[in-house]
């Protein structure tokens, strides 16, 4: 007993240490604790109020985007079988180069791609033809003109019997690239979200 009254002082400390240790500080911790994810839960909620607030503008945004992704899926070609669409193209190419009096030397199509960037098809055709300068070219401007949208990937030209202010005869080969949209039930997946 004496000796625990000798030391007393150092037991009072040693106590009181050992209360902020084990007592004191795991509190702090857990209060540090709470306050942090009350901290964050408050920055969930304002964010939330924030998006409550701005509905109607994200509504009319989407809205126009949906309109404007409307409008440009009408010039892709729509989902369908593969290889009617590759003979309903060829026959609209021979149709257009005939129309144009241009002479066809040979058509192939390419290896389909699945576009991972966008719900689309790319279809790939690669044919020459040849005929006068000026044919050729109204052919080539007449391919921007068609209502669904088709990329002139690659044009080759080969000029023979020029003259002074005529473009003589004219070789073309090139690769056009049509695009099938797979969108339609995606898009109606988003509405029926929406909704």
């Amino acid at each position: 007993m004496n000796d625990l009254k000798k030391h007393a002082v150092a037991l009072t400390i040693i106590g009181f240490l050992v209360l902020i240790k084990f007592i004191f500080i795991p509190i702090f911790d857990w209060q540090n604790q709470q306050l942090a994810e009350m901290s964050l839960e408050q920055r969930k909620l304002e964010k939330v109020k924030l998006l409550m607030q701005s509905r109607e503008v994200l509504s009319i945004q989407y809205s126009r985007l949906d309109k404007r992704l409307h409008k440009l899926n009408k010039r892709f070609y729509s989902q369908q079988n593969a290889e009617k669409f590759k003979r309903q193209q060829q026959k609209t190419i021979e149709a257009e180069l005939k129309a144009q009096q241009l002479k066809i030397k040979n058509i192939g199509w390419q290896t389909t791609i699945e576009n991972i960037d966008a719900p689309l098809t790319q279809y790939s055709v690669n044919y020459s033809f040849s005929g006068k300068g000026e044919d050729v070219v109204n052919y080539i401007l007449s391919i921007n003109a068609n209502e669904k949208y088709s990329q002139l990937a690659v044009l080759h030209i080969s000029f023979a019997k020029q003259r002074k202010g005529r473009l003589g005869r004219l070789s073309a080969r090139l690769r056009r690239v049509f695009y099938m949209a797979n969108l339609s039930s995606d898009n109606n997946n988003l509405n029926s979200k929406e909704e």
